[in-house]
């Protein structure tokens, strides 16, 4: 009888395994992009405060430490629209950076769907994503992290990226735990 070692895992990257498994099970792919973006996307998603911009940028689109990983997954999406691909599923669980001091920095969870969503199977109907989809991605997401449905409420009160009345937040107690919606139709 052979035994396979298992890697050893630290409970925060046994936490980020379970999300990235979670949300890979739910039709999302992993993407891996840029932790810089540029000044104006920064300042749309809360950030471009002078502390976070690079001395040294490897490009001008790319001045800036993210705030949010979603700028960058619009623009992979936006990408692969442009190359044809019209329904896309993905996320990414990375470094964001609210600040320049080293507490600063969050590993942060993010996902984006567009188009339609294929049928679990073969004989299922495809359907337009909606706001209940990025609904239940977080959810899932909380899932995988241990958070207990029960104690969750939403609320209306999304970043101002969001649409107005189709969006979230997903809140515990006063934690807000995610924001989830429709991004706004002038982004």
């Amino acid at each position: 009888e052979h035994v396979i070692a298992q890697p050893s895992l630290s409970a925060a990257q046994a936490r980020l395994f379970r999300v990235r498994r979670a949300l890979a099970g739910r039709g999302l792919m992993e993407a891996v992009t840029f932790s810089f973006l540029s000044d104006a996307h920064a300042k749309t998603f809360n950030g471009g405060a002078p502390n976070l911009k690079l001395v040294n940028p490897i490009s001008a689109d790319l001045s800036d430490m993210r705030p949010s990983i979603l700028p960058n997954l619009l623009a992979a999406a936006s990408r692969n629209q442009d190359r044809g691909e019209a329904d896309i599923a993905m996320f990414e669980v990375g470094p964001i950076f609210l600040g320049d001091a080293p507490e600063d920095q969050r590993t942060a969870c993010s996902g984006i769907r567009h188009g339609a969503i294929a049928p679990r199977e073969w004989h299922g109907v495809s359907r337009k994503v909606d706001v209940f989809d990025a609904k239940a991605d977080a959810e899932a997401a909380l899932a995988a992290l241990g958070v207990r449905a029960a104690g969750i409420q939403t609320t209306t009160d999304a970043p101002d990226y969001f649409h107005p009345g189709r969006s979230g937040t997903l809140i515990q107690g006063r934690t807000k735990l995610a924001s989830f919606g429709e991004f706004h139709p002038q982004l």
